[in-house]
């Protein structure tokens, strides 16, 4: 039949109605009403978190696919396989719709171990349909999985992106790639800085001395404004303290240090999640 229409109530005719319609025409009517992806909230939507040891949790949610729903109404744990002892590998979490089982789901994709390694294809074809939530980097000897292991893909449209209502939804990927390109460029703007500040140093110091640098992270575990530097060497006064969020160094107008020397207040409150590294670098003369 060329012409293929929906939907009317059908009209009983002896024991047979004279419309029949199956779970096909119901999802390729919505298919084109409504771009596959996940549901753009609450934020956390099916967001990939690390939780004890080598477990992962996926936040409950909604995606679609072709018209197809998934819900998750709970925190859905992982157990990841333990990392190889010399090379590294790359996982991914995806949700999918499996025709072969007439159902959804949420799995985990195990990477190959390797130098340089790759995460596995989302896989889209008949059969099974897959979208990806996100990657973990899984480098050797890893014991528990840490917030800083985890690539966020909900917002890369060229393998995931959020529900859109009419026709087709709004590609992310271009978002997603200049979010990715300005992080990379902050990291090596940041290695940049402080090498020739050390280059610096090294010119300038009268004596015999070496620098040394501690570190320590914090993942904040609700919306905050203040954060415990956590490093007990550190005197205000004397050393050098740079402090990153989520990879990014922030300017000195960004954050102030409490008089003590012990915590910092931030400007702009920091969402639950949030990576913070605190870097001291002292001068020790020998």
């Amino acid at each position: 039949m060329a012409v293929n229409y929906y939907f009317f109530n059908a009209q009983k005719s002896g024991d047979t109605y004279d419309r029949v319609y199956t779970a096909a025409d119901i999802t390729s009517y919505l298919n084109g009403i409504v771009g596959s992806g996940v549901f753009p909230t609450p934020s956390d939507c099916l967001q990939v978190k690390p939780g004890t040891g080598m477990q992962i949790v996926v936040k409950p949610g909604q995606g679609w696919i072709n018209g197809h729903k998934l819900v998750n109404t709970a925190d859905l744990s992982f157990n990841l396989s333990a990392a190889d002892v010399t090379l590294n590998r790359i996982d991914r979490v995806v949700f999918r719709v499996n025709n072969l089982i007439r159902k959804m789901e949420i799995i985990v994709k195990q990477g190959i171990n390797a130098s340089n390694p790759v995460a596995p294809e989302i896989t889209r074809n008949d059969d099974i349909i897959e979208y990806s939530l996100a990657t973990i980097n899984i480098n050797q000897r890893t014991e528990s999985i840490t917030a800083a292991m985890i690539t966020d893909t909900r917002l890369d449209s060229s393998v995931c992106g959020m529900v859109q209502g009419l026709i087709q939804q709004v590609s992310t990927e271009t978002l997603y790639n200049q979010w990715k390109a300005a992080y990379e460029e902050a990291m090596i703007k940041n290695q940049n800085a402080f090498d020739t500040w050390f280059q610096n140093i090294k010119n300038t110091l009268t004596a015999s001395a070496r620098i040394r640098a501690y570190r320590n992270r914090v993942i904040t575990e609700s919306m905050t404004t203040n954060a415990n530097i956590g490093i007990i060497q550190y005197v205000k006064e004397l050393d050098i303290l740079e402090v990153y969020v989520n990879g990014f160094r922030l300017d000195t107008a960004e954050y102030t240090i409490d008089s003590s020397g012990i915590n910092v207040t931030f400007t702009n409150a920091l969402d639950t999640g949030a990576v913070i590294e605190f870097v001291v670098y002292k001068t020790m003369e020998e």
